[in-house]
């Protein structure tokens, strides 16, 4: 919440007096695709510029296997098909119980959310948030979180936030996306690729 000063009569979001001005960095909107009537086996962003400090994914996606329930889409960065160069790592809550565990690296990438499988609730797609830091640094392997989930009113349903690894210095030029089981995303699932200015 803006805060406007007495003295100044500016607006800012110093919240006591002496503390430096916080700015939250811009979000600015790279590309975004929405699945069409045929599905979709991936999804690719591809010739990412170096122009943000972070990049942030925001998805609904819903994938084509005929089971209910939710599973992991990975990413894949720069076309790398090495599983030894991506790790991952979960926590889970469902309301009646809690988990957590290690997600092995994959050739097709690094566990980056959820989708829904094609008999949960009809229309009911997995959101996630999922935040690739530092991915132009070029000294540096890269890290990402993301925050995923759903509910479906089935047994199913839960929150879980996942964090990964890959393990590569270069920086990341195109992503990959797929689901784990299926052979691609349904109609109308979403990707958004923002810029974060540091």
């Amino acid at each position: 919440m803006a805060i406007r000063s007495l003295k100044t009569n500016v607006f800012s979001r110093k919240a006591l007096v002496g503390n430096t001005t916080f700015n939250p960095g811009d979000y600015e909107s790279i590309e975004t695709f929405t699945v069409g009537g045929g599905g979709s086996a991936s999804i690719t962003f591809s010739s990412i510029p170096a122009d943000w400090q972070h990049l942030q994914l925001r998805i609904l996606a819903r994938n084509n296997h005929s089971s209910a329930g939710l599973s992991f889409m990975r990413a894949k960065f720069n076309s790398d098909a090495t599983s030894a160069n991506y790790r991952g790592h979960y926590l889970y809550g469902s309301g009646s119980s809690a988990s957590a565990g290690a997600v092995a690296g994959a050739a097709s990438g690094l566990p980056c959310g959820y989708s829904a499988g094609n008999t949960n609730t009809i229309g009911a797609f997995a959101p996630t948030v999922l935040d690739i830091l530092d991915y132009a640094s070029g000294d540096q392997n890269k890290t990402t979180r993301a925050l995923t989930g759903g509910d479906f009113n089935t047994t199913s349903g839960g929150l879980t936030f996942v964090s990964g690894l890959y393990m590569i210095t270069s920086a990341i030029t195109s992503i990959d996306i797929v689901p784990s089981v299926g052979t691609g995303f349904v109609e109308y699932s979403s990707f958004a690729l923002y810029g974060i200015k540091g």
